[in-house]
Formats: structure tokens, C-alpha cells, sequence
């Protein structure tokens, strides 16, 4: 059996974590090493605040012993950014992919197990994926190519982050310097089917960001977005 450590950020530059997989590959004779094997990435759960072990070896030693190249995904816990995980799951992924001919892997047979928060995980990555195959589907190879390779390619070669989470990394910032942070939607406009909200936020009782959107939620995030755009100020 080989096993292998990879970090997240030895990888990607985007990934600021400690977050690591750990790939376990079967080096039996009875193993034919030119036949690409099913790949599988297992997330343990833990609530988000730890890590399972029983969720985490054991499974990957069972999934060896069925001919898998088996990875476990030890992920951020204890993360107010909620996206943290997700952009670490998706990496895990990508490495996959990128040293499957090391491991004797096929790319277009790899599955990904999640138990509790792991389960919620792991079916984030699968709508990222979905939503490019619905992509597909309605549009076809060609304008998805184009899709995939001018939007998300240079959104992650240029290390920008796209799924954004802005009231959690406002949390964070405000707590590191112990602050109070309040959202209020001071205004309301439009038809029912049709409004738009505007939001203030807080700190310390002191108005450092206001946002507009669709939806209370949306606005609460660019009111967070704004007051972000303000980091200098919040830290004093």
C-alpha cells in the first residue's frame, strides 16, 4: 500500500490552510498496474468543529480492499467562513485529477463519501458540478469550453474568489478586535413579487457599510461587502 500527504496549498496558491488529502493506493501484484482504477474522496464529519476518525482511515482501508485509489479530505473546522471547506473540496478534487496517471486513476470514475457535515460537504462540490453539466446540457460542448475556460479558469489562475461569503469573513475580522456587528434593513422598495432591500451594518454602533439586493440576505452581504471595502477603519 502507498500512501501519500498532499497539502491544499502546496498546491494552490488560493488555499491559505493547512488543509491536506491523504491518498491511499494499493501496491498488491495481484493489482494489474495498467488498468485505471475507480477513484473515491472521503469526508469525514465531525459537526464542522472536528474530525471523525472512525469516518476517516477505516473507511479508506475498506474502499482499498474493493481495488479504489482511495483519498480522505481533511478539511478546516472550527472556520467562520463557511466557504472555506467547499474551496478545499474542490481542490482536493483537482489534485485528483491532476496526479491520476501517478496513482493509475480514472478521472471520469471518481466519487466523493461524506458523513454528517462531511455528507453536506460533499454535496456542495456535486452541485458546483451539476451546474456546469446543466451548463452542458442547455448550451452544448463548445459554449461550456468557452464558459469553463474564459470565467472559472481565469477566476482561479488569477486566484479570485467566487464564492463569497461576505458577512462571515466581516464576522471574523470584527471578532479578532471584539466588536459588536449588527445588520437593520432600513428601506424597502418595489412591488411584492419584485422588491429590493437596503441594509445597514453596525459596528460598535457606528454605520460602516449599506448594501442593496433582491432579497434581506443579499443585502445584509453587500452592506458586509461595503464595510469590508472599510477594513482599515473596522480593525481601529
Amino acid at each position: 500500500m502507498e500512501i501519500r500527504k498532499l497539502y491544499l496549498k502546496d498546491e494552490f496558491k488560493n488555499i491559505k490552510t493547512d488543509a491536506y488529502i491523504t491518498i491511499y493506493s494499493s501496491s498488491s501484484n495481484k493489482f494489474d498496474e495498467n488498468r485505471s482504477r475507480k477513484g473515491i474522496l472521503v469526508i469525514p464529519g465531525g459537526g464542522y468543529n472536528h474530525l471523525s476518525v472512525r469516518e476517516n482511515e477505516p473507511i479508506c482501508l475498506t474502499f482499498l480492499k474493493e481495488d479504489f485509489v482511495v483519498a480522505s479530505l481533511t478539511y478546516t473546522v472550527n472556520e467562520l467562513d463557511e466557504f472555506t471547506p467547499i474551496d478545499e473540496g474542490l481542490a482536493s478534487l483537482a489534485i485528483l485529477r491532476r496526479y491520476a496517471k501517478d496513482f493509475h486513476l480514472d478521472v471520469d470514475n471518481i466519487s466523493v463519501l461524506g458523513f454528517s457535515a462531511g455528507g453536506h460537504l460533499a454535496s456542495s462540490l456535486a452541485l458546483f458540478e451539476a451546474f456546469t453539466a446543466a451548463v452542458y446540457l442547455d448550451q452544448g460542448f463548445e459554449f461550456t469550453k468557452k464558459f469553463v475556460l474564459d470565467i472559472i479558469v481565469k477566476y482561479i489562475e488569477n486566484e479570485i474568489e467566487f464564492l463569497h461569503d461576505y458577512k462571515s469573513k466581516l464576522q471574523e475580522l470584527v471578532q479578532t478586535v471584539k466588536k459588536s456587528i449588527i445588520y437593520e434593513v432600513i428601506d424597502e422598495k418595489g412591488p411584492a413579487h419584485n422588491k429590493t432591500f437596503t441594509s445597514i451594518v453596525k459596528i460598535d454602533g457606528i454605520i460602516m457599510g449599506k448594501g442593496t439586493a433582491g432579497s434581506k440576505k443579499a443585502s445584509e452581504q453587500e452592506a458586509a461587502k461595503d464595510a469590508l471595502s472599510k477594513e482599515a477603519k473596522v480593525e481601529k
